[in-house]
């Protein structure tokens, strides 16, 4: 892709809820890092956020769902990649395949100066002339820092509203040419009745699997309970390429110990509990965490203050023998974590995964 220049135009605010782009962004970055570059002409996407929702008191929210189906000339493209710039984080899909091996992506930044965008190359079937191709795209959008943790100091804490995302898809053909598959009011559908009920990096992530959608990201699901995709506000900051490789999971650790619902890692880490979950429906799994024990062996929490560090996972039924489950958008510092709910557990229903 050509270089761009570095400018950004002006987005004006025509009633204070929805915004307007005048002519988009042009973004340019430097190639070096073997970064991608893309114009990203259109506006952030995602649920209705108005102001007033910037100033609700609310720790936690739901984790927001995006999906659009469509299609492209399969029989002569010769690459497609899609610049994404999902905040807080997110995780983009395709066909129902996940895109990249990174956790907690984007990485962060104050939402006053820089978005970062990630660059995907995506997936091409060969062609075997059948025509085009039916592409359905699907983003997952969590918390992050965009809507932060806790607001008991909302005067140092800077709220950006709900999660958003902003994607372009180029796709290129032999010939030269080049289709645009990009977020708009059009075709994208949202819902924010998945099973991620919440999550933020001081309190943990609460996964309900009764609430999964199978296949809500594969051409053919019936979103017709989702809602329209409408532009939301925007940060006013710079939208650039992210240069540096992002986070993902460098090593698994398996317990030394497990006694008294106590899993003891051996060692300090930042990650989390990755545990094979199995039970009847409804049945609640609570995973603490915590950097020391007491000295009658049970957590030792004070220097957590009010921050619960708890994931939670409550059951469809459907795990049978057991399945193996961590949480997508939030991360914790601990060397234990107290497990309850799980039927029967044993050492090995538990792997700790270091997130760098």
């Amino acid at each position: 892709l050509p270089d761009f220049p570095r400018r950004v135009e002006r987005v004006s605010y025509a009633d204070g809820c929805k915004v307007y782009m005048e002519g988009g962004w042009l973004i340019g970055e430097s190639r070096r890092n073997f970064a991608s570059m893309a114009i990203m002409k259109q506006s952030f996407f995602g649920p209705v956020c108005l102001d007033f929702y910037a100033k609700v008191l609310k720790p936690c929210t739901h984790d927001i769902n995006c999906m659009w189906s469509g299609s492209w000339d399969e029989a002569s493209n010769t690459r497609a990649l899609a610049y994404v710039a999902g905040i807080g984080l997110h995780e983009f899909y395709v066909n129902g395949q996940r895109m990249g091996d990174r956790v907690l992506t984007p990485v962060p930044s104050d939402y006053r100066k820089t978005i970062y965008y990630n660059t995907y190359s995506l997936p091409l079937t060969p062609s075997n002339g059948r025509g085009d191709q039916k592409v359905c795209l699907g983003i997952v959008l969590g918390n992050g820092r965009l809507f932060p943790m806790q607001q008991h100091k909302p005067y140092k804490i800077h709220t950006f509203g709900f999660p958003k995302c902003r994607i372009n898809v180029i796709v290129e053909y032999e010939d030269g040419t080049t289709q645009r598959l990009q977020t708009d009011d059009k075709g994208w559908k949202v819902t924010a009745d998945g099973p991620i009920r919440a999550n933020n990096e001081y309190d943990g992530e609460e996964y309900d699997a009764r609430k999964e959608m199978r296949g809500w990201a594969e051409v053919g699901y019936d979103d017709s309970k989702w809602m329209k995709a409408e532009r939301t506000d925007i940060p006013q900051a710079w939208l650039r390429a992210q240069m540096t490789s992002g986070m993902k999971v460098l090593q698994q650790i398996n317990p030394q110990s497990f006694k008294g619902g106590v899993v003891d890692i051996g060692q300090n880490i930042a990650g989390w509990l990755k545990v094979r979950v199995h039970g009847q429906k409804g049945d609640t799994i609570r995973i603490v965490y915590a950097e020391k024990l007491n000295a009658d062996g049970t957590l030792y929490r004070e220097n957590f203050r009010n921050a619960q560090s708890t994931d939670t996972y409550v059951c469809n039924g459907d795990e049978g023998a057991g399945r193996w489950w961590t949480p997508t958008f939030v991360y914790h510092g601990f060397k234990y974590a107290e497990v309850t709910g799980l039927r029967n557990a044993q050492r090995d229903d538990f792997v700790a995964e270091v997130v760098a």
